[in-house]
């Protein structure tokens, strides 16, 4: 892990200067020429912008396991013109796994320009977040004074104090702070603690969000105009905390991790907070979570016109031995996006299926979805596989539109071991009658299903070589 010190981060000092553009250019052209009269050979001071940028983007992401934020800084504290050139990538992203909050928040007060090129930002809580605490001395908490002064937020005097304040977990509002230097960003993640007791609804940046909506926000700072992509991964987060996300006006795809919307019971007051059509949402991603139909009917009925939904429905955090009767079936639930849905991702562990019994399935099929080009999902929620004789052939089931299809053959899954082969031999054969478009089927099997070594894939992949689809087979561990 790379570590860095207050001197290596920010590059600039604490005073910004502000140098006439002429005069920058003067100076460049005149180191290049000292360069250049030094030496006989060339050096990459001698290569132009247009070269060195593209030497730039050949550096990857930030990442764990191979970040150049080192490279991008000592380029940056080398000349004038690499600073220039460098700042641009340098700043194009705030990971406070890689980045000290207080460090950046400081670098951002004193350059506004730089916070200008700041267009993704990933903020992290608890044991997630890996940086060393920065002390600030007496000249940081001047500036950090003097910028919220200046940014007109109410009680800047006390919203300051927190920032400084030792015995307060400052790093929700140093981040959150951080949020209002940056208008551009179309890109933000949060990552909590998984088993956080404290409630993502006290958040600063919720609260942001939510005033930006309204039209109030904090102070004279962006109201979020250019975010487009949400990720929230954050354990027990229900959807009554995270409702003023979906009111985000400029969102296009929100990713919802861990997400607990079993227990919501006023579904009345959900709706209100999350009402129909407030938003423009083309993708939807709830993963790792526990939703009942019943809300999910509730989050798809805000998105003017969803393209691509993921749902993992997982029974997570805790026992139930209770079954959830007389709520929508899945198929019904999606019917507020037919018209516009292309791709569907759909998985359920067998806890959870169990839980909501026959809500949590496809059985009655897609056929009436128009726009659905890829679909993937266990074998046994759109086939009953627990019947001997399945109620329709799965051709039947699936949309005219169909272009790929994904299923998996699950290891304890009752009877699937016969009622799977009849059903894929089955689509085989007729797949060119009922989905004419479709061009790939991958099936996964899972380990010591006894499918995996007693049945002969040969069998299906010639009726589906004849019908123009590639069928690919994986055996997963």
């Amino acid at each position: 892990m790379l570590k860095f010190s207050s001197h290596d981060f920010p590059p600039l000092p604490y005073e910004a200067t502000d140098r006439p553009s002429k005069r920058l250019k003067r100076e460049e052209d005149t180191m290049a020429e000292q360069a250049s009269a030094s030496h006989d050979y060339p050096t990459i001071n001698d290569l132009p912008d247009e070269l060195i940028l593209d030497i730039l983007d050949s550096l990857p992401s930030l990442d764990l396991d191979n970040s150049h934020l080192a490279t991008l800084l000592s380029l940056s504290i080398t000349n004038r013109r690499f600073h220039r050139l460098v700042a641009k990538p340098l700043y194009a992203s705030f990971n406070s796994f890689f980045c000290e909050p207080y460090l950046f928040l400081r670098t951002v007060i004193t350059s506004p320009h730089l916070a200008q090129l700041i267009q993704h930002a990933k903020i992290t809580y608890g044991g997630f977040a890996r940086c060393k605490r920065y002390k600030p001395i007496l000249q940081d908490k001047r500036i950090l004074r003097q910028g919220l002064r200046a940014l007109g937020i109410p009680d800047w005097g006390t919203w300051a104090n927190k920032c400084h304040n030792p015995f307060d977990d400052i790093s929700d509002i140093i981040q959150s702070t951080i949020l209002m230097y940056t208008p551009k960003l179309k890109s933000l993640g949060v990552k909590g603690e998984r088993y956080n007791e404290k409630c993502i609804r006290n958040h600063k940046w919720i609260e942001m969000i939510k005033r930006a909506n309204l039209g109030t926000p904090i102070g004279p700072h962006h109201s979020f105009e250019c975010l487009r992509y949400l990720s929230i991964e954050v354990a027990n987060s229900t959807l009554m905390d995270l409702a003023p996300v979906f009111q985000t006006p400029s969102l296009r795809v929100l990713t919802l991790i861990y997400l607990n919307g079993d227990n919501e019971n006023d579904l009345g007051a959900l709706t209100m907070r999350i009402p129909l059509h407030c938003n423009n949402l083309e993708e939807l991603h709830i993963l790792n979570g526990l939703v009942s139909t019943s809300v999910l009917e509730i989050m798809l009925s805000s998105a003017r016109g969803l393209k691509r939904l993921s749902y993992e429905l997982e029974l997570m955090f805790k026992s139930r031995s209770t079954y959830q009767d007389n709520v929508p079936g899945l198929v019904e639930t999606l019917a507020c996006q037919r018209p516009t849905l292309e791709s569907l991702s759909f998985a359920c562990d067998e806890r959870a299926e169990l839980h909501f019994r026959g809500a949590a399935n496809l059985y009655k099929g897609l056929r009436n979805f128009p726009a659905l080009k890829h679909l993937s999902c266990p074998l046994n929620s759109i086939a009953d596989t627990r019947q001997r004789v399945s109620s329709a052939p799965l051709a039947q089931k699936l949309p005219p539109s169909l272009q790929a299809l994904g299923v998996t053959l699950r290891r304890n899954s009752d009877g699937v071991d016969f009622v799977a082969r009849a059903n894929l031999e089955r689509m085989a054969a007729t797949c060119s009658t009922y989905a004419p478009d479709l061009k790939t089927v991958r099936i996964r099997v899972e380990k010591l299903l006894g499918l995996q070594e007693e049945y002969d894939w040969a069998l299906l992949m010639e009726p589906f070589s004849w019908n123009g689809v590639d069928l690919v087979v994986e055996h997963r561990g």
